[in-house]
């Protein structure tokens, strides 16, 4: 008996609407990376812990001086920077809806709706 091919069906986009590219196979992560995720991840388990014992936490661009915060005892995260990272893992649209859903504006800055809904308790695994 003939084996026949089993393949997936085509996506379907609308019509003139480009196909989304196919995913890239994930690569090795390397120390450096590694490294550098662990530090992020530790900065906003921080300032969660800070948050959650009624610290103050502190929203900075990454060109504030971090020795005024530390010496402030402020927990700081850097809203910009992750939003990136959400949406580049694919989780902003929907982090963009909560934000609406919670009464901000469609037409604010994505970085903003993004990291507004974040801290307003919408979880994501893109952190």
């Amino acid at each position: 008996m003939a084996e026949i091919e089993k393949t997936a069906p085509a996506a379907q986009t609308a019509p003139g609407t480009p196909a989304a590219p196919a995913k890239k196979p994930k690569r090795p992560v390397t120390p450096g990376v590694a490294a550098l995720r662990k530090v992020v991840s530790d900065v906003y388990a921080a300032a969660w812990e800070a948050k959650k014992a009624g610290r103050p936490v502190g929203w900075s661009s990454s060109k504030f001086p971090c020795e005024i915060a530390e010496t402030l005892d402020l927990a700081v995260v850097y809203p910009e920077n992750q939003a990136a990272g959400i949406a580049a893992q694919h989780d902003g649209q929907r982090l963009c809806e909560a934000a609406e859903d919670l009464g901000y504006d469609a037409d604010i800055c994505g970085y903003a709706r993004i990291s507004l809904a974040y801290a307003s308790g919408v979880e994501t695994t893109n952190v």
